[in-house]
């Protein structure tokens, strides 16, 4: 856990961001929160779009966002609005594919692509992203996303990133590419995520007894243990 922490340093205050701002989500959304002071006319759907988007009262903002539903509004108000938690709520209730897209592929506001990339299920889209992100968070979110196996292959064993390369693992089902990856990766935690993963009962019992770090030996010989008692 200490050598994961460690080597994934360098992408903590990325995390962080995007930490924040899915709390803020998730807390005014589970809420229902309405605007403070909104009545009659002042909640019909362009007045709340208006309050979301210009509102000098932040909260308000966040309320007016949160009770929005015309995804036309939630659209406007997630690319044009000023507010970033805001613009987080809307990209969350938004399901129009077409608007996600653009967000996830060219906002500047990393915590918005990652938000973005979230709620998306176009394939190649969520490739694309994975693969050109500048930011490495919004890859792994992508990868997370991924189904082909052929293409999370490529991503666990080439991809810059560790934690790109462990999000992928995680999602393999490729014993093959797997073992490769438990062998030679030059992560411990990567190595850990695609043992994780292993079936292979000689393949684990070789990694328990003579991978050189202690680490991924215990790794794979828990993960042994749990397969051998699902054979029983």
């Amino acid at each position: 856990m200490v050598c994961r922490v460690l080597a994934r340093a360098d992408a903590s205050w990325e995390n962080a961001i995007v930490s924040i701002h899915k709390t803020v989500v998730l807390i005014v959304l589970a809420l229902g929160v309405a605007v403070v002071g909104c009545s009659g006319s002042e909640n019909d759907p362009a007045t709340l779009a208006k309050v979301a988007k210009t509102d000098r009262d932040p909260e308000k903002r966040i309320a007016a966002t949160a009770a929005l539903t015309d995804q036309a509004l939630l659209a406007d108000v997630a690319k044009n609005g000023s507010h970033e938690k805001a613009r987080c709520i809307a990209i969350a209730k938004l399901t129009d594919q077409a608007t996600l897209v653009e967000i996830a592929r060219n906002d500047p506001d990393m915590t918005m692509r990652h938000s973005a990339v979230e709620r998306l299920t176009d394939q190649a889209v969520l490739l694309d992203v994975a693969n050109t992100d500048e930011i490495s968070v919004v890859r792994e979110a992508a990868v997370e996303r991924l189904t082909d196996q052929a293409a999370l292959a490529d991503f666990a064993k080439n991809a810059i990133y560790p934690m790109v390369r462990e999000a992928a693992a995680r999602r393999l089902t490729d014993q093959a590419v797997l073992t490769d990856i438990a062998k030679t990766d030059r992560a411990i935690y990567v190595r850990q995520a695609a043992i994780e993963q292993l079936t292979d009962q000689a393949v684990l019992t070789d990694l328990a007894n003579n991978a050189k770090e202690d680490l991924v030996r215990q790794t794979a010989a828990k993960r042994l243990r749990s397969v051998t008692e699902k054979t029983l």
